[in-house]
């Protein structure tokens, strides 16, 4: 029995390596896939392949060929359909104590911050288009020691790097792999990368002669999807860097990650040092057994196809016979030249018969409500509908804002296997990313963190900081409120129900973020488990006036929900204090405001002492955080009499463990 080919070394690993490139290659072509993806990208990117004009065809240029560049408007809009919502992190620690939150905390900060300072938002749209344009869009992660902040200099006088994240989207060309599908997905893949020779000489100057010799084929049409126009192009800087990662397994435990030139240049050869190959896709609609997928394009591919060649028609008719002819009877005295100047008086002999103007410009009517067959087409298959599209007029003039949201809503849904393939995307992306982060940033580094109201702050971190996480988990919701006209139409509701001061109004119409109304929230049941944590060691808490006193309560109790805890007396005592005093605070802010109401609201309240009994005032128009429901205002009356029932007096402290 033969051994296992990845098991390979030297050049018999490069010879299979390069052979497992070819065949990929040829499979592609075979298979029609590659006559696909150039034909879309020909449709969209006009410019590029037809230049921005009309074409002259025929023998005489009669035939006016224009292309309307719809196919790539409703790219754009399945895009955006993808990719306008900001994704939601949820991260899983492997633990729910303080230190656990604390990381899962840093860990959803981090993810921002690789999004939008980082550009990983940038790549993930790169991603989405490949995948849009092929069926499969592709993203490498890997760490790089040669980038992100100096911190010393090394026995040769060369900086050395802290190191960081790079991320790379490739297309369906890029990722060589297997052609039939295994159940636990690509085994391997062979990442093909475009790079500057000679950076990869400084990198590798062992091998400067080889590397030197090499350049990139731009004119092999079975490895380039855009090969027109390229007989003028010289490029002596750009070679093709070829690297195989193999999972690992149970024939590779360790993995394997190989980086080579070709079969006979092998630069690296090592463990693979990540937990998995990192190489992660969006995938439109995956097809069976084999590794590729079916855009949603394909089937948009034929119908502009055909739009544009009736379009065409219709222009080649009125740019030829747009001008009117004349009909003069032969044999007359007429002079032409007068009618061609305008605005002149003719004079001549009726006799001969009447100046006729000749109309050829109809065009039939068919061909127009084809055109129009063929866009309610579009828009079915695609699940774009009008409204998305810019057309509002489809819902009338009097649709409310809910009826628009409501109508984009729809294609969402539509689409929803677009978002689901996206969330599963970066939810390998991040646990990747995270992963990465906690075996490789050794060194503390500085990152900017969003924190409360999306303001940022400056947070130092390393791999340690992270040891606790250990997924990344991205949370769908309802399609209606993932959409900026969705999130302004639930802002709407509610603001009518005072749920929601002027000032977060004007928040979510200029940011379109819901989320930041739940920061406190947040925060609060993040210092509630540090208390706990606290009064389990022994160590002192104390409460004060501003704090969410049920919601402390509450998550206070769950200690004494423990019969370890119940059979410890000082520890029972220490919470129960702490629970009374939080009851005390309550007690006080009652008495203080003059209103039993207030046991029901939380918040820094000024009163008017003119006034007497005096409602409470926000702060700074923000809404009163909600306090303890522990003494309603109106009791219940009691079943047969006109008694109501006491409320219980609140906790005031403990002896021996006992309530007071």
């Amino acid at each position: 029995m033969e051994p296992y080919w990845a098991l390979l070394t030297g050049q018999e690993l490069g010879e299979k390596l390069d052979t497992k490139i070819e065949n990929y290659y040829r499979a592609v072509t075979s298979s029609g896939q590659l006559a696909t993806w150039k034909k879309i990208y020909t449709e969209l990117n006009t410019v590029v392949t037809d230049g921005a004009s009309i074409k002259n065809r025929g023998r005489n240029g009669e035939y006016k060929k224009i292309k309307i560049n719809n196919l790539r408007s409703f790219k754009t809009n399945l895009t955006s359909l993808v990719t306008e919502v900001r994704p939601k992190f949820t991260v899983q620690a492997t633990n729910t104590d303080f230190q656990s939150q604390t990381q899962t905390k840093l860990a959803r900060g981090l993810l921002d911050y690789y999004l939008s300072e980082k550009r990983l938002e940038v790549i993930l749209k790169d991603v989405i288009s490949n995948g849009l344009d092929y069926g499969r869009g592709w993203i490498s992660l890997e760490w790089s020691p040669t980038i992100g902040n100096i911190i010393s200099v090394d026995e040769n006088g060369k900086p050395v790097y802290d190191g960081d994240l790079k991320f790379t989207a490739h297309n369906e060309l890029d990722v060589i792999r297997p052609i039939q599908k295994q159940s636990d997905g690509e085994p391997w893949v062979i990442i093909r990368k475009k790079v500057n020779k000679y950076d990869l000489i400084a990198s590798f100057p062992e091998f400067a002669e080889e590397i030197s010799g090499l350049e990139y084929d731009w004119k092999d049409i079975e490895r380039n999807i855009y090969t027109e126009h390229t007989s003028f192009i010289e490029d002596d800087e750009t070679v093709a860097l070829y690297e195989f990662r193999h999972k690992k397994c149970e024939s590779l435990p360790e993995g394997r990650l190989v980086q080579f030139l070709n079969s006979e240049i092998i630069l690296i050869d090592t463990p693979l040092p990540y937990d998995n190959i990192a190489v992660f896709s969006f995938d439109t609609a995956p097809l069976q057994d084999i590794t590729f997928a079916y855009s949603p394009l394909y089937d948009l591919l034929p119908l502009f196809e055909a739009y544009n060649k009736l379009v065409s028609t219709i222009l080649t008719n009125q740019a030829n016979l747009g001008s009117t002819n004349i009909g003069i009877p032969k044999g007359s005295n007429f002079d032409y030249h007068t009618i061609s100047e305008g605005m002149n008086i003719l004079e001549y002999d009726t006799s001969a018969g009447q100046i006729t103007p000749i109309n050829l410009l109809q065009t039939p009517g068919e061909i127009f409500q084809f055109i129009n067959s063929l866009e309610q087409m579009a828009t079915k298959i695609s699940g774009v509908n009008p409204v998305r599209r810019g057309e509002t007029g489809a819902l009338g003039a009097n649709a409310s804002g809910s009826a628009y949201a409501l109508f984009v809503a729809q294609s969402v849904s539509f689409n929803i296997n677009l978002q689901h393939s996206y969330n599963m995307l970066l939810e390998s992306v991040g646990t990747c990313l995270v992963s990465i982060l906690k075996n490789f940033a050794t060194v503390p580094r500085i990152a900017n963190i969003s924190g409360v109201n999306n303001e940022y702050y400056v947070k130092e971190f390393s791999g340690d900081d992270l040891k606790l996480v250990n997924r990344v988990k991205v949370s769908i919701g309802n399609p209606l409120s993932d959409t900026i006209s969705g999130k302004i139409s639930i802002a709407q509701d509610l603001m009518s129900k005072n749920a929601l001061t002027p000032q977060e109004y004007i928040q979510v119409i200029t940011t379109g973020n819901l989320d930041t109304v739940l920061d406190l929230e947040e925060s609060t049941n993040i210092f509630i488990q540090q208390e706990n944590e606290y009064m389990l060691a022994g160590k002192p808490v104390r409460a004060i006036v501003t704090d969410d006193h049920l919601l402390h309560k509450q998550g206070h109790l769950t200690l004494l929900n423990n019969l370890e805890t119940r059979n410890n007396p000082e520890l029972t005592a220490q919470i129960l204090d702490h629970i009374a005093e939080h009851d005390r605070l309550m007690a006080d802010i009652s008495q203080a405001q003059g209103n039993i109401d207030l046991f029901n609201q939380m918040s820094m309240q000024k009163v008017n002492p003119t006034q007497g009994t005096s409602q409470p005032i926000p702060m700074n128009g923000n809404r009163p955080p909600m306090m303890a429901n522990t003494q309603p205002a109106n009791q219940p009356v009691i079943a047969g009499t006109d008694q109501r029932y006491e409320a219980p007096a609140p906790v005031t402290g403990t002896s021996n463990g006992n309530i007071q």
